[in-house]
């Protein structure tokens, strides 16, 4: 981003204003210049004179960016192609500067763009050069010829975009336009031969393209584009054309122009944003076109097993099995299970996606747990002698599973685009880069990875792999995004789990032990049986649903608070993040306030908007999957 913005500082002091004008009273300089027009039509008969540097009227106003000015002079018969003593015209200037409207208008009154200047550059190329894709789409836009347009040096727009290190101009070229990255200069230099001090814009050019462009073309000094980035002192820049060029990545040897085989790089060292939208990169992933599967329809072998393996030790107690043996039993299938993940991911060279599960699994097995100790238990000993909690925490812990399976089964609310809503998000995004701020790689208001636009208070969430509405968060716990699908049920687990785990802690408290033993801790040691297997069980199931009820209470009460002031967990990440030293606050209708939680709407608005799920403010948002 460095370079973007020293480019964009360097084409500020280039392109300056002409205001060498003399003092000779003549007032329709100044005039064109102010964008005078009641001046201008007092002076009809001199809008085709010039100052003693070259400038005319038109050439002025356009500097400036006086459109009715320029309008009034064409109108008049002002000459759109007169240039000034560097051969700079009027359309030149636009250009220069990104007057899109100005450039219209002179087209549309028959200027050349492709006329040169005096050191050969054309106003295709200055526009590219200075970093303008706004100029560029109106030239192209009028004549798609002028793409490949040349100018008196032999280069076409990427050529000179490359020159200027202006990475959303290359991208633009290549991605929008479909530039020939395979063009050479009059001195025999590529694309890659030009580039300088920027790995994305190299980036770009390799794989920006179907076809790569030809690592070992020598230009007119019989030199590689590896060869002259490491003379020039571009060390990395060679290097990483050289990778490029190594035989395991080529389609053949010699290194011409092939198709891509494969990643050229570690794929975990590259930005997958700086490929989107690009639809001939070997290197853009496409955004999915339907929700992705649950986390049960993703298990593996290694994740089946994972599942499988807390019961190891359930069924070595259920048997009798003693507590040395139930253990020994337990790691015996936990060194089976860590075998069979090593093989199953013995070619991936990074985390895989699956271990995202994890978590889930291991929560999942710790609750199942629970139920087998109540079920197996505690609900025989607590019938007789407290009917009613046992009967309660029965019913806790249906409805809790029949809650987490729901929830399991939902999907945290992905917009999804058909291919003619995806086509046009396609083409606003690129109008959106022909208006981006110098200093910026990117328009905002897009989702670089799901290739959309982005609706208020949406994200894009990496376990899901979509673009969620109304996004609170990625959860490990549930191996997937909690967003406006899927947070009234999320929230309706935490709260009935909440309830079954303090009734199952109460009723363990409460029931009895067995009266041949003084402890649940002495029948646990006891002399292997059914009835010592149970007291390990409920001994252990006790243990985690403590350390689980430790963790469950802060997240119940965290979530109902952002309910009832219509705040997200990313939201509140993102305060906390923020760069102003200021502590949340708790007055609400202050100015802080407002910045914080900026759609709150009062506590009972809120909560109906959770509940009807219009959390967004934006009750006609609809996207047709169809369209």
């Amino acid at each position: 981003m460095s370079t973007i913005v020293e480019s964009q500082e360097a084409v500020t002091q280039e392109v300056a204003l002409p205001m060498a004008i003399p003092c000779d009273g003549n007032a329709v300089f100044r005039a064109a210049l102010r964008g005078d027009v009641h001046v201008l039509r007092r002076s009809i008969h001199l809008l085709n004179t010039c100052t003693p540097e070259g400038y005319t009227p038109l050439s002025l106003a356009v500097s400036a960016g006086r459109v009715e000015a320029a309008r009034l002079i064409l109108a008049h018969g002002g000459r759109t192609d007169a240039a000034d003593f560097e051969g700079v015209t009027a359309l030149m200037h636009a250009t220069m500067h990104g007057y899109q409207d100005l450039i219209n208008i002179l087209l549309l009154h028959g200027a050349n763009p492709r006329v040169c200047r005096l050191d050969g550059k054309n106003a295709i190329g200055l526009a590219a050069e200075y970093g303008r894709p706004a100029a560029l789409g109106a030239l192209f836009r009028y004549d798609s010829g002028l793409v490949e347009c040349r100018d008196d040096r032999g280069r076409t727009p990427l050529l000179c975009a490359v020159t200027s290190r202006h990475t959303p101009t290359v991208k633009y070229l290549l991605g929008r336009w479909g530039a020939d990255s395979l063009a050479t200069d009059a001195a025999g230099n590529g694309v890659l031969h030009l580039c300088r001090g920027s790995v994305e814009i190299v980036l770009l050019v390799l794989h920006g393209r179907r076809h790569m462009p030809d690592l070992q073309l020598r230009n007119s000094l019989h030199q590689t584009p590896s060869e002259v980035l490491a003379a020039d002192g571009e060390g990395v820049l060679a290097e990483l054309i050289e990778e490029s060029c190594s035989p395991s990545t080529c389609a053949d040897e010699s290194c011409g122009q092939h198709t891509h085989r494969g990643l050229l790089l570690d794929t975990a060292r590259i930005d997958r944003q700086l490929f989107s939208f690009m639809l001939e990169s070997p290197l853009r992933v496409p955004p999915s076109t339907a929700p992705p599967p649950s986390c049960w329809r993703r298990i593996g072998k290694s994740q089946a097993c994972f599942v499988l393996m807390p019961f190891a030790f359930v069924l070595s107690s259920f048997f009798g099995a003693p507590l040395p043996q139930a253990v020994g039993v337990q790691a015996a299938a936990a060194i089976t299970w860590m075998m069979i993940y090593v093989w199953e991911h013995r070619h991936v060279q990074r985390v895989s996606p699956t271990a995202v599960q994890t978590p889930a699994l291991l929560l999942f097995d710790a609750l199942l747990a629970l139920t087998l100790a109540h079920v197996w238990q505690l609900e025989p000993l607590g019938r007789s002698s407290w009917p009613s909690l046992t009967m309660a925490t029965s019913w806790s812990t249906v409805v809790y599973w029949v809650t987490y399976l729901r929830l399991m089964s939902l999907e945290p609310g992905i917009i999804l685009l058909g291919p003619a809503a995806a086509k046009a998000a396609r083409e606003a995004y690129w109008v959106a880069l022909e208006k981006l701020q110098p200093g910026h790689f990117s328009p905002s208001g897009f989702c670089q990875f799901s290739e959309q636009p982005r609706p208020a208070r949406s994200a894009y969430s990496k376990m899901s792999q979509g673009l969620v509405r109304v996004m609170d968060h990625d959860c490990p716990w549930i191996a997937g995004c909690v967003g406006h699908g899927n947070h009234r049920a999320f929230l309706s687990m935490l709260i009935t789990g909440q309830v079954s785990l303090s009734l199952w802690i109460i009723l363990a408290m409460l029931v009895p032990v067995p009266e041949e033993f003084d402890s649940w801790s002495s029948s646990a040691m006891a002399s292997p049986g059914p009835m010592a297997s149970g007291a390990q069980l409920v001994l252990g199931a006790f243990t985690v649903s403590v350390l689980l009820n430790m963790l469950l209470v802060p997240l119940v009460i965290s979530q109902c608070y952002f309910v009832a002031i219509n705040v997200t967990t990313r939201e509140l990440i993102r305060w906390q993040k923020s760069l102003l030293p200021i502590p949340m606050p708790w007055k609400r209708g202050s100015d802080e306030w407002k910045r914080f939680a900026p759609f709150d709407r009062g506590i009972v608005q809120n909560i109906k908007a959770f509940v009807s799920g219009y959390r967004d403010e934006a009750e006609d948002f609809e996207l047709d999957p169809t369209v």
